[in-house]
């Protein structure tokens, strides 16, 4: 992490975000940023103790008197994503669940008369406090480009009554940022967790092979280097195998996101998608031509944000990880056509570590000052540049 002026993204929604004779922006104050899609994104921190605390600065601006009725911030922390439904013909349906909402108006607009605002310069500063219980922001590679998971995000529009209704003269796009939250205990005055390993085996009643992985502890965190013990029994009793060497042609590990969603007020409306978020093959080291079976422990560095999720349920999606093992084998003399596959899968919880504020960040991209000013002046303008 790296500290860097706020950034202020001046977008284009259903209305521009300035005229020639007003203005309106919105920026978030943080010092530290993530990359996602190549775009810097403000970066919060939150645990069970500490929640973070998100600052937003709404500046309208106008050179002249001008008609209109307020100046509204809206803030929204949500799970969402899209789905198509496929019913008489295809059609795209947004599914979305909001942990928060808050609305805010600026309270010292100047109004010479009703409906009309001062020419002028006025800020206000909003704050919204994240509950650490929360998800984590989060993009899948299961998304499009253009659709996310959990979103916290602000925006502000400059409004007028129109037909009865309120109308945006003005208004910023959502302004994203990325939230990150821990639900690790602090390790001050709480007894240290027992690891609770868990063990996995092929799966059938009478494998031909009996293969199983452990993992150290049934909670994993981003970024964590995990060892991984394969055991491989001889083949067993009965199996026209039986008595030889085992053989093994590849193996490796991989770990799993599993992406589920659905809606509770459109029937059929669901998405299950799984992702092999990292895939490591071990080509040296295993046991070869063994009777008796081996045990073997490899150490895997775990993937960290944005490429991988935090575990999480909520009322409208699930994410769940899992680590596997893929192995190729045969018996010796045996041809390779005569080879067989097996996988086993073990379930874990992946959680977003306790973040140590003496330390950089390791888990999460950096960038520089300078590649953040660089961004804005490539950008400068270009209203149509957005994460989602």
């Amino acid at each position: 992490m790296s500290s860097s002026k706020p950034l202020s993204m001046k977008n284009t929604g259903r209305a521009p975000s300035s005229t020639k004779d007003k203005r309106i922006s919105l920026e978030v104050h943080s010092d530290n940023y993530i990359i996602i899609d190549n775009r810097p994104m403000p970066v919060f921190f939150s645990n069970l103790e500490v929640p973070a605390v998100i600052r937003a600065t709404v500046t309208f601006e106008n050179d002249q008197d001008c008609q209109g009725r307020d100046v509204e911030i809206n803030y929204k922390a949500a799970v969402v994503y899209e789905v198509t439904v496929m019913t008489s013909f295809q059609a795209k349906s947004k599914i979305q669940h909001n942990f928060q909402r808050k609305r805010w108006t600026m309270s010292d607009l100047v109004r010479p008369t009703p409906g009309t605002i001062a020419a002028g310069r006025y800020t206000k500063i909003v704050t919204a406090t994240i509950d650490p219980l929360w998800p984590s922001s989060g993009v899948t590679s299961a998304s499009v480009k253009g659709m996310g998971w959990v979103r916290y995000t602000f925006e502000a529009s400059f409004v007028k009554m129109s037909m009865g209704a309120l109308s945006p003269i003005l208004a910023t796009l959502p302004y994203e940022v990325w939230v990150v939250n821990s639900i690790l205990p602090s390790e001050t005055g709480v007894p240290s967790n027992i690891p609770k390993p868990l063990t996995a085996y092929v799966p059938g009643k009478k494998p031909d092979l009996p293969v199983s992985l452990t993992i150290p502890n049934q909670t994993l965190q981003f970024h964590e280097q995990v060892p991984f013990t394969v055991c491989v029994e001889p083949f067993r009793k009965g199996s026209k195998r039986f008595g030889r060497n085992i053989v093994v042609l590849s193996a490796g590990f991989s770990v799993k996101e599993k992406v589920q969603g659905w809606s509770r007020v459109a029937a059929g409306v669901d998405v299950n998608h799984s992702t092999d978020v990292t895939q490591i093959a071990i080509r040296d080291g295993w046991p070869q031509n063994t009777v008796g079976g081996w045990t073997r422990t490899v150490s895997i560095t775990l993937p960290t944000a944005p490429e991988i999720n935090a575990s999480m349920t909520t009322k409208v999606m699930d994410i769940s990880h899992s680590v596997l093992f893929t192995m190729k084998y045969k018996a010796e003399n045996d041809s390779d056509t005569k080879a067989q596959e097996i996988t086993v899968e073990v379930p874990f919880q992946l959680v977003v570590p306790r973040r140590n504020i003496q330390v950089q960040d390791d888990f999460l991209p950096t960038y520089s000052a300078t590649e953040t000013q660089s961004y804005q002046q490539k950008h400068i303008g270009d209203e149509k540049h957005q994460l989602y």
